[in-house]
């Protein structure tokens, strides 16, 4: 179902200076934005952005690149006049899967 060849870095070996992340999703080639799973690997990789500073240091803004395959009758492009957006059949559990990798 979830195929994610993914990479997460901090900024600083991203060389992002900007305070927000990047965060690149593809959906069977197409590329969308999908908030949930934004915000579920945005989660996910806290502590890891974090290092070795622990709680108390500030959370490195991540750059993501990931790209999900799911079966195309899962994925609705036609939910946004620009093909932006993706609603996708069992999106919790892709966002599970994904996370869970």
């Amino acid at each position: 179902l979830v195929s994610s060849p993914a990479f997460v870095t901090s900024s600083l070996r991203a060389k992002a200076s900007s305070s927000a992340s990047a965060f690149v999703l593809f959906v069977n080639h197409r590329l969308v934005t999908l908030p949930s799973l934004r915000r579920a690997v945005e989660a996910t990789y806290a502590d890891a952005l974090r290092g070795d500073q622990g709680a108390a240091a500030t959370t490195r803004p991540p750059f993501v690149y990931l790209h999900v395959m799911v079966p195309g009758r899962h994925a609705d492009v036609n939910c946004h006049p620009s093909k932006e957006a993706v609603a996708l059949m069992f999106e919790d559990e892709v966002v599970g899967r994904v996370c869970d990798e």
